[in-house]
């Protein structure tokens, strides 16, 4: 008994995959459509963003002391936990402040709060390296925004933290091409989405649909020989 179960649960799934062989144009139509109409919306219906990146390098002693002296292992690890402290000091009205004066400076006038949500301070290795993203919808502002920081990180980092330096490693970059959104992704999950969907709707028809089968899928469904057939009448007459 447990085997002819198993039997037929087999001549199910082959018969919902040969079901979707049979459509699949449709299948692929569907998710060409889908992948054609969320390339669309991305390309007309999603703003795109520019980011601007800067590295800097932090230290938990200025200068003057770490250049006359050896540079131990707790030295290290003090610096890096500094960089926390200036995720929060690169954020502090003093650094907006400066960030608001340089977009003035170039005929831009943000909020704070906006300017802000436009910055993204990590340390990807967690060590002494801070790198920073300022994303916005223009490659300037992203770059005006990015550099001013840098500019004045040192400065802002010893008026509130009052031990230890900021460095720059490598400039603000001008984002000559958009960060996001990402067309060829969002292209392929549409196709995806378009193919699951379509699948998944093709599999419930088949599943609900009580139709009468053809004799050959009722002998491969119940294993056994077709003894006689009823005659549609009407449609013979017909």
């Amino acid at each position: 008994m447990e085997n002819r179960e198993n039997e037929e649960k087999t001549i199910d799934l082959k018969m919902l995959l040969l079901g979707l062989l049979d459509r699949i144009w449709l299948i692929l139509f569907v998710s060409v459509i889908c992948a054609a109409a969320i390339g669309i919306f991305t390309k007309i219906g999603i703003d795109k963003k520019y980011t601007s990146t800067a590295q800097m390098f932090v230290q938990n002693k200025d200068v003057e002391v770490q250049n006359n002296s050896a540079i131990s292992s707790s030295d290290v690890a003090a610096s890096a936990s500094l960089v926390q402290v200036c995720q929060r000091v690169f954020t502090s009205d003093s650094m907006i402040a400066k960030l608001q004066e340089a977009l003035m400076g170039a005929g831009y006038l943000f909020k704070n709060e906006e300017i802000v949500e436009m910055i993204n301070i990590t340390s990807p290795d967690n060590n002494q390296v801070m790198v920073v993203n300022v994303v916005s919808e223009s490659p300037e502002i992203s770059q005006i925004v990015a550099k001013a920081l840098v500019d004045n990180a040192d400065g802002v980092y010893r008026e509130i933290v009052k031990v230890g330096s900021v460095q720059m490693i490598s400039a603000a970059t001008f984002p000559e091409e958009p960060s996001s959104p990402n067309l060829k992704k969002n292209i392929l999950l549409g196709f995806m989405a378009g193919f699951v969907l379509i699948c998944a709707i093709i599999v419930i028809i088949d599943i609900c649909d009580t139709k009468i089968k053809p004799t050959d899928n009722l002998m491969d469904m119940y294993g056994s020989p077709l003894i006689a057939e009823i005659m549609d009448f009407d449609a013979e007459i017909k």
